[in-house]
This record gives structure tokens, C-alpha cells and sequence, in this order.
């Protein structure tokens, strides 16, 4: 009987192979950037086409390969990087297996173009579908460049499962932010469709190179972390706590150079904030931990994203004892506005934009914040504590703005026969019921009843927009303004009014009108966020909870803000008439009761 078992034909065995490293342009992306990187290269220029579906081009100065080697490295395992067993543990590349260009030539048409240092002639190779239809002799610069185009052409079920154009190209972008974050010497240049998306010159500190590619505004809000434990070193740059995202999409780890995602490392990085943040939130990180080669499995999946430690509970230590040294010192004390490299101070009295303060009790801001309710109409009796020995700063006195539609009519629920009778640490909202005391947390209960009302006003199709008389510039990670310019029409429809200007930079020329204070970047960034599943503007809908939830986060009364008593009971009152009224919109409990019956109890009464 004829064996069952087949040896599979090379071409095959590619395609298989490629889909475990190829699920995307932004795969071919990474692979290619990081061989570049392995062979030394200074500057490194991607040029992308369709997002990357139609056509990624990657050209370094490194040191090219010659004649034979160029046919080589389209063979499977075949590699320059390992020669022996004990070499995997001793890996200091980010390639090691061989198996990233075969796999990508064999779903793909792909010409490489490369020449050796010193050498007088390079060669040019043409492979399709994993054929090499050409092997010459050419000239060509020094370096290598290697063009894949029409990824998926022969694997159809593959290709019709790629996203649009917008979406690869985001992600295409954000594998090379992860990269150039790691590389602050080299230069990366990327353009789609001759439209330039990424710039980043060679040299940079690395605090320049983080806010280069993380948003400009971020630059004075960054501080550097050191620590050593052992053979376990970290260093980079943390965000103070005020500076945050929605998700964990701004922790960015390395692991002897190598860009992962690893689970231990951000718990690590969440212990470390603790309480400095809000709960749901996710600081922005930058961290590069280097130890011994042997010491770290790079070995554990194929796109390389995922490491074993030797010693995890060490790492684990490292990492949280280094960032809480930086934490300790709250270095951040005292910033309240965003400084981009060389302004030396410049603008020292602009308000800050993009974030919000971590303890706003400054009186430029109190001013800011009574302007904000003049000019829309609308507030609250708002005081802030008085720094030691100042005088309580004046803030307009406005309508209230919790009062309720038809402010003769009194809602009999829960919450409206409540009697306010004080505030706990400009925090909480004291409250007297028929049983006891009730805690009500200030801002989740405004947060919910201005989500409320935004939803109301969005399935009315009525959200109403604040026109600004002089248009801001918002600068936001390139791969993040990508993703907001694929939604500028129904982000409008909420209020956006938005403009790309290139680069990772936005016009704004209008917000939801409820939105106020400094923190229009932080929005827009946590909108993007949102959008982060979102194939396309038909899925829109999905998203628009989420949004009007940030919406309404930033735009409501915080911690630290003093409401007067008449206040309080407007917004108890306001809180009867909204469903869900026991939650805010990210499901955090709004009120805490405590019987009379306990307080007795705990008294021994």
C-alpha cells in the first residue's frame, strides 16, 4: 500500500508557514523593519501603498547581502543569525528563524534589491508566490530594499479578511511606532501614497523620541525611571499619573530590544501607579528592560511578541521597584502646562491643554473653569479649597446645573429624598436618608446623568456643538489621528468638528458644548480609543456609548470641586430621573449607604 504521508511541496509549506508570521501588512511591516535593524542599517524609509494591502516597500543602509545570500534567505530556516543549539539562548537579534521572508514571499510578489558595503555590483531577485522567477547581477545602492506587493494574491480567503486601506494602514503605523520607540538612533521615514505619516530623525534623546511618536504635548509630562535589580536593569520614561488611556495601548515594553506584550510586566506597571490613577484607566509607559540573553525565552510564538523569564518574579520586582522610585518623587508637582522640546518655557502662561491637572487648585484654573460656565450658560456654585493662608478665589456664580427640566417638578425616588447635608474632601456628597448615611461619589453621579443626556440627544440627533472662535491644533500619536480621521463624519454628528492636518496633528473647530476645561486632547485620545474595534463607519454605532461616556467624563464636576449644598440637592434630584442611576457609565457604583443600625452598632449602642 502507497504511503498516506506526503512530504508537502515547498510553495505550501510557506503559505502554511506564512500564516503564523503574515496576518497583516503590519506583519510584513515588522518583519522587514526589524532585518533591516539586524543588519545595521542608520536610516530606514517604508513606503506603503493601499495601507500596505497593495504595497510595502523597505529600504535600509545597512549592510546589504550578496549574490548568494539574497537567493538564501528566501529558503526556510535558513538564517544568519544562528549557527548552533546554544545559540538560542544567546539571541541578541530580533530575527533569528529564518522564516519571516520565505513565508512573505510566498504570498506575495516580492523584489529584493540589495548590495554588500565595498561592493561594486549588487543583485536583484523576483519571487511569486514563493517561485523565484529572477536571480541577476544588478546595480543598486548600497543596502537592501525589499518591495512585496499584492500580499494575499494567491490565498484569496486570506486576503478578503484584510481590513480597508485606513485600518492596515493604522496598524501598519503603530508596528512602526513600536519600533522606532526602541531605536532612537536610527532614523524611520514612512510615507503612504506619498503623503509623509512618520518622521523621525536619527539622534533623538529618547524623551524626544517618545513624544515625536506619542504626540508632542507629552514631552514636559515625562520623567525618566531607573533601577537595577541584579542582572535585571529597566530604564525609560513614565508619564506622571494625570496622563492616561482608556486602555493599555500606551504601555510600550521592551525585552533586550524586542517590542512584547506581556501580561506579568503590565500588572507590574498598574501595581506600581496603584491608586494615582482612576480605576479603568492605564498609564502611558515606555519601559526597556535588558537582562542576559540566557535568561529570557524569546522562542515562544512566532511573531516573537511573547517571552518566557527565567526568573519572572524577579523582572516582576524590578520593574516595580523602578517605577515606584520615579513615582515617589512626584516629579511631576507643579507642571501645568505641556512644553515641546526647545520652546525653553515659551508660553509659560498658556492654559494646559490635553490633560488634566492633579490637583487643579490654582487660581488661573478656578477662573478658567467659572469662564467655562459663563460662556455656556450653565453651572454650578463652585468653590475650590483656598491654598494655606489665600483667599478663596472668586468663580462667577451661574444657574445651577444639575437643576432638573421644569424646576417646579420634584422626582419621589430614591435619590431626591435624600437630604444633602455636606461634602467629604470635595470628593463625596453627604446625604441623610430615613435609614442612615449615604455616600454619594460627586462625579460618577454627574458623570451618569450627562451620559444620559447625551444619549438622549444623540438618538434625537440634536448633540449640540460648541463653535470655537479661534480653531485648535491637537497633536496625537500618528496612528491614533488615523484612526479618528476614518470617522470624521459621524464623530461630527457628536460634535467633533474635525480637520486633518497631517502628521498626527488635528484641527478642532468644534466640541459637544457640554464638553469643558483643559482637557480636549485627553478626549480625543480616549475617543480614539473607542474606536480602537471599529472596523468602519457602519460599526460606528458600537462605539457611540463608549464615546459619549468620555464625553461625559470630561465634562462634568471632579474631585476638588466644592459644590454648594443647593447644588448637591439638584443633582440628587436630577439623579431620579435617569435610568441606571446606581452606576456611572463605566459601571463604577455611585452611592454607598450606611444604616443608622451599623453607626449604632459600631458606637456599642
Amino acid at each position: 500500500m502507497a504511503p498516506r504521508i506526503q512530504r508537502l511541496p515547498e510553495t505550501l509549506a510557506n503559505k502554511i508557514a506564512a500564516g503564523e508570521v503574515v496576518e497583516r501588512p503590519s506583519s510584513v511591516v515588522k518583519e522587514l523593519v526589524e532585518n533591516a535593524l539586524d543588519a545595521g542599517a542608520s536610516r530606514v524609509e517604508v513606503r506603503l501603498t493601499g495601507g500596505g494591502r497593495d504595497r510595502v516597500e523597505v529600504r535600509d543602509d545597512g549592510e546589504g547581502m550578496g549574490f548568494e545570500d539574497a537567493r538564501l534567505s528566501l529558503e526556510r530556516h535558513a538564517t544568519s543569525k544562528l549557527r548552533s543549539a546554544e545559540d538560542l539562548f544567546a539571541i541578541r537579534t530580533l530575527g533569528f528563524r529564518g522564516e519571516a521572508l520565505p513565508s512573505i514571499a510566498g504570498v506575495s510578489r516580492m523584489t529584493i534589491l540589495t548590495r554588500e558595503r565595498g561592493s561594486e555590483e549588487g543583485t536583484r531577485v523576483e519571487v511569486h508566490g514563493g517561485r523565484i522567477l529572477r536571480h541577476e547581477a544588478a546595480g543598486v545602492p548600497a543596502g537592501t530594499t525589499v518591495r512585496v506587493e499584492d500580499l494575499f494574491y494567491n490565498v484569496p480567503a486570506r486576503r478578503k479578511f484584510l481590513r480597508r486601506a485606513s485600518t492596515e494602514l493604522g496598524h501598519a503605523t503603530e508596528a512602526l511606532v513600536r519600533i522606532a520607540l526602541a531605536h532612537p538612533e536610527v532614523a524611520f521615514h514612512v510615507w503612504h501614497e506619498g503623503r509623509a505619516v512618520l518622521d523621525a530623525p536619527a539622534g533623538a534623546d529618547p524623551k524626544e523620541r517618545i513624544a515625536a511618536l506619542l504626540g508632542r504635548e507629552l514631552y514636559a509630562h515625562l520623567h525618566p525611571v531607573e533601577g537595577d535589580l541584579g542582572e535585571v536593569s529597566v530604564r525609560g520614561h513614565l508619564a506622571s499619573p494625570e496622563v492616561t488611556r482608556a486602555s493599555n495601548r500606551g504601555l510600550y515594553v521592551y525585552v533586550n530590544g524586542r517590542f512584547v506584550s506581556d501580561r506579568q510586566v503590565s500588572h507590574a506597571i498598574r501595581r506600581a501607579y496603584g491608586e494615582l490613577i482612576d480605576r479603568g484607566r492605564s498609564p502611558v509607559v515606555v519601559l526597556r528592560i535588558s537582562l542576559p540573553p540566557a535568561a529570557v525565552d524569546v522562542n515562544v510564538h512566532p511573531q516573537k511578541t511573547e517571552v518566557r523569564f527565567a526568573d519572572g518574579r524577579k523582572v516582576y520586582a524590578a520593574v516595580v521597584q523602578a517605577l515606584e522610585r520615579t513615582l515617589a518623587r512626584a516629579p511631576w508637582a507643579g507642571i501645568s502646562r505641556f512644553d515641546a522640546p526647545g520652546t525653553d518655557g515659551a508660553g509659560a502662561d498658556a492654559p494646559l491643554t490635553g490633560v488634566r491637572a492633579a490637583a487643579p487648585t490654582a487660581a488661573a484654573h478656578l477662573a478658567r473653569v467659572g469662564e467655562a460656565l459663563q460662556a455656556y450658560g450653565e453651572g454650578l456654585r463652585l468653590r475650590r479649597s483656598p491654598s494655606p493662608g489665600a483667599s478663596p478665589p472668586a468663580v462667577p456664580h451661574a444657574v445651577d446645573l444639575f437643576a432638573p427640566p421644569g424646576r417646579g417638578s420634584k422626582a419621589a425616588g430614591y435619590f431626591s429624598r435624600l437630604k444633602a447635608i455636606g461634602q467629604l474632601r470635595a470628593k463625596f456628597i453627604l446625604c441623610e436618608s430615613e435609614e442612615g448615611l449615604v455616600v454619594i461619589d460627586q462625579h460618577a453621579a454627574h458623570e451618569r446623568v450627562e451620559f444620559e443626556r447625551l444619549r438622549e440627544a444623540w438618538r434625537r440627533r440634536a448633540v449640540a456643538v460648541q463653535r470655537l472662535l479661534v480653531p485648535e491644533t491637537v497633536d496625537l500619536p500618528v496612528a491614533l489621528a488615523e484612526r479618528l480621521e476614518r470617522f470624521l463624519e459621524p464623530l461630527g454628528a457628536l460634535g467633533f468638528d474635525l480637520a486633518p492636518l497631517g502628521g498626527g496633528t488635528l484641527g478642532v473647530s468644534g466640541v459637544p458644548a457640554e464638553l469643558t476645561g483643559p482637557s480636549l486632547r485627553q478626549t480625543l485620545l480616549d475617543v480614539a480609543e473607542e474606536l480602537a474595534e471599529v472596523g468602519d463607519t457602519s460599526r460606528f454605532e458600537r462605539a457611540v456609548d463608549g464615546i459619549l461616556a468620555t464625553v461625559a467624563c470630561h465634562s462634568v464636576v471632579r474631585f476638588g470641586d466644592l459644590l454648594s449644598l443647593e447644588a448637591c440637592q439638584a443633582l440628587l434630584d436630577r439623579m431620579d430621573g435617569i435610568p441606571r442611576g446606581a452606576n456611572c457609565p463605566h459601571g463604577r457604583p455611585v452611592a454607598f449607604a450606611l444604616p443608622e443600625r451599623e453607626l449604632l452598632k459600631r458606637f456599642g449602642r
